[in-house]
């Protein structure tokens, strides 16, 4: 049941602190190849308009329980 998140980092006192999840697709049912709907972030909440910052983008098995598995 895969879905993917995309982050961007985060920042305290001009430090990186962590990585902000601002999407999270809808997780697909029973399948090894999922086919997501396209998604639209605007620059400016996906790097604050810095083209150079870096973005993650993550895929995840959806678990119930909430502990989801890292797939890549």
């Amino acid at each position: 049941d895969p879905f993917f998140e995309v982050s961007r980092q985060k920042y305290t006192d001009g430090k990186l602190a962590s990585w902000s999840t601002i999407i999270r697709s809808e997780h697909i049912n029973n399948t090894l190849n999922p086919c997501w709907r396209s998604v639209r972030v605007p620059i400016d909440r996906l790097c604050d308009n810095n083209h150079d910052a870096p973005i993650l983008l993550s895929v995840y098995d959806y678990e119930k329980d909430g502990k989801h598995q890292f797939i890549g």
